[in-house]
């Protein structure tokens, strides 16, 4: 019978069609959960470097507090006893408590980097292609995703200036 093989060929590719499209929507699923997990560890690193950051900017701060006060005392009168200046005196303390500052902010500085999101920023840029460049730099130092290159020197890479 004809009719009856027909129909059963009709039911087959139906079946086929559904169970095609079951495995597009688990796809689907499974792209949305890895974006779900990459987006939540994404957040944690932001976290830790927020974290981190804030811990060397209070270091920073306390290190530049301290460092004034101790060192201004202490070099200060000892510079001032072997005949140094008083002027000079205070100037080498001064030098000090300034490096060590400029270290706490320079290592603050980098983990805030991290704090940006940017596998996240990254993969959207990837589903939803940006019309404008990304103007802050990425902290991993890979380039910034952004619209194609309009002179074609570059295919992935934004151009400065709009």
């Amino acid at each position: 019978m004809p009719a009856l093989d027909a129909a059963e060929r009709l039911k087959q590719d139906v079946s086929a069609l559904l169970e095609a499209g079951r495995g597009v929507a688990r796809e689907y699923a499974t792209a949305g959960s890895s974006f779900r997990r990459l987006v939540l560890s994404d957040i944690s690193l932001a976290r830790v470097a927020l974290i981190r950051g804030l811990v060397f900017l209070l270091l920073g701060a306390l290190m530049l507090g301290t460092g004034w006060v101790t060192m201004m005392v202490m070099i200060v009168i000892a510079l001032t006893q072997t005949g140094m200046s008083l002027l000079w005196a205070l100037f080498i303390p001064l030098v000090l408590s300034l490096g060590i500052a400029w270290y706490a902010w320079h290592v603050a500085r980098k983990a805030l980097a991290f704090a940006d999101l940017d596998a996240t920023r990254r993969q959207l840029a990837i589903i939803f292609p940006p019309t404008q460049p990304i103007s802050t730099e990425s902290a991993t130092g890979a380039p910034n995703p952004g619209p194609p290159d309009p002179e074609g020197k570059t295919e992935d890479v934004a151009p400065k200036a709009p």
